[in-house]
């Protein structure tokens, strides 16, 4: 096995970046934070969001293939995507939330997907976070 010379991962990377055509914010809920009920009025107000990651980044169909799934015995059904950033930005987690907020496909920018699965490996060029978009069929 022959290792990348740095400068052969950081081409890599850079090409990686200039595939990442959209822009997306990646927020996380702080849990319990400050979350507040009202007594009064028994209103949750939930904590704001942190940002955690706010730059370009690509997403793509994991596979053509929808899981039908049932949540709180609600008939749901589940995609799986990819959510491609640049590989020194984060740290992500599971539960966090992505949203495109700049992208030439309007089919993208009204949609949110969580975070399911945050792999890692040796000579990372960029990361791909495993994200899902649940759609109510309830």
């Amino acid at each position: 096995m022959t290792d990348f010379a740095a400068e052969e991962l950081e081409a890599l990377r850079y090409t990686s970046g200039l595939a990442m055509p959209d822009t997306c914010t990646v927020k996380r809920l702080d849990y319990p934070g400050t979350a507040d009920l009202d007594a009064e009025t028994l209103l949750y107000t939930p904590s704001t969001p942190t940002t955690i990651y706010t730059g370009k980044c690509r997403i793509r169909p994991a596979s053509t293939r929808s899981d039908a799934q049932r949540r709180d015995d609600t008939p749901v059904t589940a995609d799986q995507y990819m959510l491609t950033v640049p590989y020194d930005e984060g740290p992500f987690a599971v539960g966090d939330v992505a949203q495109v907020t700049v992208s030439d496909d309007p089919h993208i920018t009204t949609r949110s997907w969580r975070v399911t699965s945050v792999p890692a490996g040796s000579w990372q060029i960029d990361q791909r976070l495993v994200i899902e978009e649940v759609i109510d069929r309830g």
